[in-house]
């Protein structure tokens, strides 16, 4: 049963006005979904479901250096937005980005731009 703190939530994520997710829910989409660990240099791509309408994307780190790129594809390396960020300690400062996945085929690519001493975190969430 939902509490009125969700129903809030789910609310604002209708909203499209709203790109991203206030912060009290920063927390419960990592405890939510299972991390998928990126090393330094690498890179990670994730097809989405044709039904996908949203797609919630947190990147965090262990307390280190968080420095990525998401990009989201609409075809093999034609990125319709794409999203940098870079802070000095990845827990603190997370990032949480919300599309709207409208087209179906869409992929997500998360891309970590920090060497290989600073692995970073990716949760996803499909809406």
């Amino acid at each position: 049963m939902p509490t009125a703190a969700t129903s809030a939530l789910l609310e604002h994520r209708r909203c499209p006005r709203h790109l991203t997710l206030p912060p009290c829910f920063l927390q419960e989409i990592p405890a939510t979904s299972t991390a998928v660990r990126v090393d330094g240099g690498a890179l990670r791509s994730f097809p989405l479901d044709p039904e996908c309408e949203q797609l919630e994307v947190v990147l965090n780190t262990d307390g280190k250096q968080l420095n990525a790129r998401i990009e989201l594809l609409n075809a093999p390396n034609n990125p319709k937005q794409t999203f940098e960020v870079f802070t000095n300690n990845g827990e603190l400062n997370s990032l949480c980005v919300c599309f709207n996945t409208i087209d179906p085929g869409n992929t997500v690519r998360i891309v970590n731009l920090a060497p290989v001493e600073f692995p970073c975190y990716i949760h996803l969430n499909e809406l």
